[in-house]
């Protein structure tokens, strides 16, 4: 069962699952996967294990709601990082979008890889697919400010193709270990004009199109 056993509804509760949950992902960061049980993380949290079986039933619950803290938290980086970018010129907004979307897994590599590794290990693929989902529609935003005259459907497929370089690029650094810098994002950001200017047909400024409407 991968649900909360209850929800947190007065501060002090709210504050006792924000110590859970953190002190799942510091866990994960320093003992990884093999690491991962309730006595860890309730010894980490500073709480009893009884008050954490109050509001997770096992180590899995409490690795999904972790998960849909990540990905909650992303998703609201990146709609703020759209309404910073939306008035920059195209490539340093797409510059400020990596820099933001590469952010979690830059400050935290190892809890990154491990926290990938539980999500597989559970089959959280709805819910990933759903938060991609979200990052999409935020990508387009962004786009539909930045280049005119292409449908929804192009935008989006564009979008959904600048995640996947970004993740890619990045699983690839943390296999690695190596270090999620400027020098990633830079990468990120030029693989997302070349993906730009050859899937949406643009000329090499960037913002306009060959073919004829």
């Amino acid at each position: 069962m991968l649900t909360p056993r209850k929800q947190p509804v007065q501060k002090r509760s709210v504050a006792t699952v924000a110590a859970i949950l953190e002190g799942a992902a510091q866990v994960l960061e320093r003992h990884g996967t093999d690491g991962f049980t309730t006595n860890a993380i309730a010894k980490r949290a500073g709480v009893s294990i009884g008050t954490l079986y109050q509001y997770y039933p096992d180590k899995n619950a409490v690795a999904a709601a972790l998960s849909r803290a990540v990905r909650a938290a992303l998703v609201e980086r990146i709609a703020n990082a759209v309404e910073g970018a939306r008035g920059l010129p195209l490539r340093e907004g797409l510059r400020l979008l990596a820099t933001v979307a590469l952010q979690g897994d830059a400050e935290r590599p190892r809890f990154a890889r491990a926290l990938d590794a539980l999500e597989d290990h559970l089959g959280l693929y709805e819910e990933g697919a759903a938060i991609n989902s979200e990052m999409t529609a935020q990508g387009v935003q962004f786009l539909k400010t930045k280049i005119k005259g292409f449908s929804a459907a192009e935008l989006t497929a564009a979008a959904d193709d600048m995640i996947a370089i970004a993740r890619a690029l990045a699983d690839a650094e943390m296999r690695r270990n190596a270090v999620l810098g400027d020098d990633l994002v830079e990468r990120v950001v030029s693989l997302w004009l070349e993906l730009l200017r050859s899937r949406l047909q643009l000329s090499p400024r960037g913002l306009v199109r060959h073919r004829s409407e």
